[in-house]
């Protein structure tokens, strides 16, 4: 396969449908005549976007899990992860993805993303001064549409 996505397979001289059995990708069959002429189709995949959940909270006992800490609500950005300079998606700390204090929910198409979060500086007002995630912020979105947890 070529890095575009076009590979090339020699088919025998026939008539027949062509089929996915990745039930996920909702595939519809085409029916393709091989006869040394016109034998090339394009597959165009669609996958189901994602839908990504990500908790922020201030971790006190150090053990990485949200119930031992506090929900915070603090600005974000969803990075691509092989382009840090192409932000996908913003999110304000006033923004409608907030579910609740700390927990918002945004949709992703696949991917490799990062999360970048701003040290916090109580300096210039704002409410906590700390950094806010730590670790490993990168994740993939896969192409069975299957949700997404960060925290």
């Amino acid at each position: 396969m070529a890095p575009d996505g076009i590979f090339n397979m020699v088919l025998p001289a026939a008539i027949g449908p062509s089929t996915s059995d990745a039930d996920w990708l909702n595939p519809v069959a085409t029916d393709l005549e091989v006869d040394g002429k016109n034998d090339s189709i394009e597959l165009v995949i669609h996958p189901l976007n994602s839908t990504l959940t990500i908790e922020l909270f201030l971790d006190h006992s150090g053990d990485t899990t949200p119930p031992n800490g506090t929900y915070v609500t603090y600005p974000f950005r969803v990075i691509d992860y092989l382009d840090s300079s192409q932000v996908v998606y913003e999110v304000l700390a006033n923004g409608s993805e907030w579910m609740s204090d700390g927990v918002a929910e945004i949709v992703l198409e696949p991917g490799s993303y990062r999360i970048d979060v701003e040290t916090s500086d109580p300096i210039a007002g704002d409410p906590f001064g700390t950094r806010i995630m730590s670790g490993t912020t990168q994740f993939d979105v896969g192409l069975n549409g299957n949700p997404v947890t960060g925290r």
